[in-house]
């Protein structure tokens, strides 16, 4: 009772800035993805996971977000139910939102406004809603954690201690948003030192951070291993999300992958994938930057930073690209979209620059210059920052219609195939397999109308089956077509793909695109590439 007292008390200490946080995350997260959230669009990885205790808890764990399938437990089950998803989604991003509102302690609303338009429509929270829902609400509640820890690193005195069990969880539930932790951790020292505290202070607040991060990252590795070891469950490995790519480059490895990273990262601060005119946006991301620039710059070169301030400013501000892309540098690639949700905060830093510390000016200045100043810097960087929000909801609903408008090709494509397969001579669905080779080519993605989206991963593929393996073919018939069938083994796939006769056999829907072979019917449905 203490504790359910104490929670309310904090709700009603901080009931309106509370609640306009989640109103605000709610209504930009719906004009943002409420195409997906309300209708069927089951497509790519999501296929496997319709009913996630059958294939996808399982690879979950592999994965080493061996917390999912108990978060599912809890929350909505393994059943991938869009509205529910995105509602719970939701009310973790606006959580993430208040807690970042507290640690920065941002008081004015069109700043709140903004900081949850950049998290709710953040491209790895598209990316993820277009083609992995059935991960979204899991994402966004390892997100809430990473933002968690931060608040308790900086609000308690040992705040860090709390935080490592919460820095597990959040890799137990996707490992990428520990870079949400460490983003939101150098711009917090970064903001310090600007606003003059001293270096030992920002130093050890440094310190414990990286301890809630280091010894929170051990325990994960350890309870990792732990449960594959329990469950018996094999580790997955050479794929490029799996666990035994961490480090596997070495030093030297890690080291290039550093490099690329840090280019590919600040390529993407100039060039975010936006419906925008590029064009637009790189000037007023150009003007944004410069304003950050001249802040950053005044104040190293003002009186009131000390030496050792001002070297370990530039050195947080130098290791920020880094810390952002930190899980592709682990895993040896840059990873994807919906790895890089940290990206997306360089323009919460910028913000807070101009709003916190932008009072650049001497004592002595007159206070009209200063106001300009404090004007157009301000003015420059939230129109920046407005005008990548709208162009990120653009291209979110620009995605979502180009996902329904797959999802009805596909439906329509393979009632076709259902019909021949029904047709074919000596087919039976009860006792033969079957096995797809090739993928089909619907239409020519430049072509279609929706050249911005496909620069955001979980767009990039013209057919909803996506990489077409077994386990998206086998829930596709059973869920979608409501027509099971017996698809052969995944090794088995290549074997026939490797054949002559299956190579020369022309594609759906010429004549000769389905035959039995033995006990199986070999569907090819579009040319083998290898």
């Amino acid at each position: 009772m203490n504790f359910i007292e104490a929670i309310k008390e904090k709700y009603m200490k901080n009931k309106e800035t509370f609640n306009f946080c989640l109103i605000v995350t709610f209504v930009l997260g719906l004009i943002t993805h409420a195409y997906m959230f309300f209708q069927d669009s089951f497509s790519h990885d999501g296929l496997n996971e319709l009913n996630a205790d059958i294939f996808g808890n399982e690879w979950r764990i592999q994965l080493g977000r061996f917390a999912v399938p108990l978060y599912r437990a809890l929350t909505r089950g393994n059943m991938s139910v869009p509205w529910l998803i995105g509602v719970i989604s939701l009310l973790w991003i606006a959580l993430s939102v208040y807690l970042t509102v507290k640690i920065f302690d941002i008081k004015t609303k069109p700043l709140i406004v903004l900081t949850a338009g950049i998290f709710a429509t953040n491209v790895a929270v598209i990316a993820t809603t277009a083609t992995y829902i059935h991960d979204l609400d899991s994402n966004m509640f390892a997100l809430f954690l990473s933002v968690c820890a931060v608040y308790l690193w900086k609000k308690y005195k040992f705040g860090f201690l709390v935080a490592i069990p919460i820095v597990t969880i959040s890799l137990g539930m996707y490992q990428a948003y520990v870079s949400v932790t460490i983003t939101l951790i150098i711009i917090h020292l970064i903001l310090d030192l600007l606003k003059g505290s001293k270096f030992q202070d920002v130093f050890v607040k440094g310190i414990k951070g990286v301890t809630s991060l280091a010894v929170g990252g051990i325990i994960y590795f350890v309870l990792y291993k732990a449960i594959l070891f329990l469950t018996e469950i094999p580790e997955v490995q050479g794929k490029y999300n799996t666990m035994d790519q961490l480090g596997s480059g070495g030093i030297l490895g890690i080291i290039k992958t550093s490099v690329y990273v840090f280019k590919a990262t600040l390529y993407a601060f100039f060039f975010p994938k936006n419906a925008i005119s590029k064009n637009l946006v790189f000037i007023l991301i150009v003007l944004s930057f410069v304003t950050a620039a001249i802040i950053i710059c005044l104040k190293i070169f003002s009186k009131k930073i000390g030496i050792l301030e001002k070297v370990l400013l530039l050195a947080l501000v130098a290791v920020m690209p880094i810390g952002m892309g930190i899980s592709g540098i682990l895993s040896g690639n840059l990873g994807h979209d919906l790895m890089r949700f940290s990206d997306w905060l360089i323009f919460l830093f910028v913000l807070l620059l101009v709003y916190s510390v932008s009072d650049v000016n001497s004592e002595n200045r007159e206070k009209n210059k200063k106001g300009i100043w404090l004007f157009l810097s301000k003015a420059i960087c939230i129109v920046t920052v407005v005008v990548i929000l709208m162009g990120n909801v653009v291209s979110a609903n620009e995605i979502y219609l180009k996902k329904d408008l797959e999802q009805d090709s596909n439906l329509v494509f393979f009632t076709r195939v259902v019909d021949r397969m029904d047709c074919l001579e000596g087919y039976d669905r009860k006792t033969n397999r079957v096995v797809f080779v090739g993928r089909p080519d619907y239409y020519d993605e430049n072509t279609a109308g929706f050249n911005n989206g496909y620069e955001i991963v979980g767009a990039t593929g013209n057919y909803v089956l996506g990489a077409a393996g077994v386990g998206w073919y086998q829930r596709y018939f059973e869920y979608k077509l409501h027509y099971p069938i017996t698809m052969v083994e995944a090794t088995e796939v290549e074997e026939y793909s490797k054949k002559d006769f299956v190579k020369e056999m022309p594609t759906f829907p010429d004549e000769g695109c389905m035959q039995m072979v033995d006990d199986v019917l070999v569907v090819k449905l579009g040319e083998i590439k290898d």
